[in-house]
């Protein structure tokens, strides 16, 4: 083979040898099943993560309206041109975005919600339980080239709640379109229950946030808070006045007094009138002990009045005696009439000696009930005079613990009056699409994923061969022969695969 006639060509073209497809096609050949090997192990190894190893990721998304500018305005009950200081930059919307990314948001959004994943199912299928096999060792792997960083220095160790927030942190999505002041908001999550609640809670918390900051009032928080103590101080004095009601057996001062006052009336008017009783029955008594002790068979005078069994014994006493006393001067003292009737007085004697005995007895115990009642009464008086003082002084706590309560809840309705007009200057940041998490798992496709390997294999294996052919020194063929000795081959010996045998 001679060179071809002619000038040599200038520039790259000196610099680089004729190749011709022939050798090119001569080259992919000679190493075609390292291609083939090459391709095949990507694909081999994209299909083994895509079905075994991969699981499918869900999104949530929100969209979010900044209108900037309002927080400056004055408030809307003042008289001004409140659309001149509206406006919107794309400084503004990055400041939102930056402000919803932020780590310390982020921070409070992991102290929120439980990020825990929930168990998986115990595969019943040879595939199921091949799939959990895979993911486990490449899991464990990655777990062991992490500590393995680590350990050198190379990365560094983080605490859970770091990790969560790294996690949560690489799964948001935050893109505005030029020129637009409408935030897209995304999080992405390989579980299907997680993204929307992560993503709802973000937002409140970024909501709280820049209501917090740009409000710079903390009026509502310190007459909550003065609402929330007075309220405790309220429901304790409550609680101690009403023990020392219960304990005590108070519940209306005034009108327990009053009516104890008209009890120990009514118990002085009793014990007066039982006194006036047991003075007739002791008279009584002193009677029947004169009329007895001057012999006086009939006992007469000896009667109570008001008594109708003393009054009748007394009456046939008095018979009796009248009819004994006209008997003995006609018959015999020892005569059966005689001595029966004064058997039958002797019988009446007696019973109106019982009767007034048990009378006195008896109105010495009723003055005696009268007299311990009314010094039960005037016990309870002088309780209820001892435990006054104290109770006006539980009620004064009582009364101004709820008059503190009632204008410190007072002044909290007028702070949030206050709020929600400074809200409504500086919501200027609207939620136009609330978090909804998407039916379908997002992400590339597991068939796009195997044809990207593929592509990459092909790109791989080109670069391979170009590699090994560059770096090749050896002879092949005739045409390496004559572009390398520069000397015209006359024959080619074929390649003797198998020696032959001589006869």
């Amino acid at each position: 083979m001679t060179p071809p006639a002619g000038p040599a060509p200038a520039g790259l073209g000196a610099l680089l040898p004729a190749v011709s497809l022939n050798e090119l096609a001569e080259l992919v050949f000679r190493r075609i099943w390292s291609a083939v090997a090459i391709v095949t192990l990507a694909v081999v190894f994209a299909a083994g993560y895509a079905f075994l190893i991969r699981g499918d990721a869900w999104v949530a998304e929100a969209k979010i309206l900044v209108r900037l500018g309002q927080e400056q305005a004055p408030l809307p009950t003042m008289l001004a041109d409140r659309q001149a200081l509206i406006a919107t930059t794309p400084s503004h919307v990055n400041s939102e975005m930056e402000l919803i990314r932020s780590r310390d948001l982020i921070a409070r959004l992991v102290e929120r919600i439980d990020l825990t994943p929930a168990p998986r199912p115990v595969p019943t299928s040879l595939f199921g339980r091949l799939r959990e096999g895979a993911r486990a060792t490449w899991f464990g792997a990655r777990e062991a080239l992490d500590e393995f960083l680590i350990t050198i220095g190379l990365r560094p160790r983080l605490t859970p709640q770091q990790a969560a927030i790294e996690a949560i942190a690489g799964s948001l999505l935050l893109t505005a379109a030029p020129n637009s002041n409408v935030i897209s908001a995304r999080v992405f999550w390989n579980d299907r229950a997680l993204p929307e609640p992560l993503l709802r809670d973000l937002l409140d918390l970024y909501f709280e946030m820049r209501g917090a900051m740009f409000q710079g009032s903390q009026a509502v928080a310190f007459f909550t808070d003065r609402r929330r103590d007075t309220s405790q101080r309220l429901q304790d004095t409550e609680a101690a006045l009403a023990a020392f009601e219960r304990a005590n057996g108070i519940f209306n001062p005034d009108e327990q007094r009053s009516t104890l006052h008209r009890r120990l009336a009514e118990a002085d008017t009793a014990i007066q009138a039982a006194t006036l009783d047991l003075d007739l029955s002791r008279t009584a008594m002193d009677q029947l002990q004169a009329a007895q002790a001057a012999g006086d068979e009939s006992l007469s005078g000896v009667a109570l009045a008001g008594n109708p069994l003393q009054q009748t014994l007394a009456t046939e006493l008095a018979t009796l005696g009248a009819r004994s006393a006209g008997s003995q001067t006609t018959l015999n003292p020892q005569d059966v009439n005689i001595r029966r009737q004064r058997a039958e007085m002797a019988a009446l004697s007696r019973q109106l000696t019982e009767q007034v005995r048990a009378t006195l007895a008896q109105r010495r115990q009723q003055l005696e009930a009268r007299e311990r009642q009314r010094a039960t009464l005037q016990q309870e008086l002088d309780a209820l005079q001892a435990d006054l003082p104290r109770w006006y002084e539980l009620r004064r706590d009582v009364d101004s613990a709820r008059r503190a309560y009632e204008f410190n809840d007072n002044k909290l309705n007028d702070a949030l009056s206050v709020a929600a007009l400074e809200e409504a200057r500086i919501g200027n940041v609207q939620l136009v699409q609330r978090p909804a998490a998407n039916a379908a798992p997002v992400g590339m496709r597991k068939m796009s994923l195997i044809v990207l390997s593929a592509a990459v294999g092909v790109v791989l294996a080109l670069a391979w061969i170009v590699v090994r052919s560059f770096f090749d020194q050896r002879v092949y063929g005739r045409r390496d022969v004559e572009s390398r000795l520069g000397l015209r081959v006359l024959a080619v010996a074929p390649r003797v695969r198998r020696p032959l045998q001589v006869a």
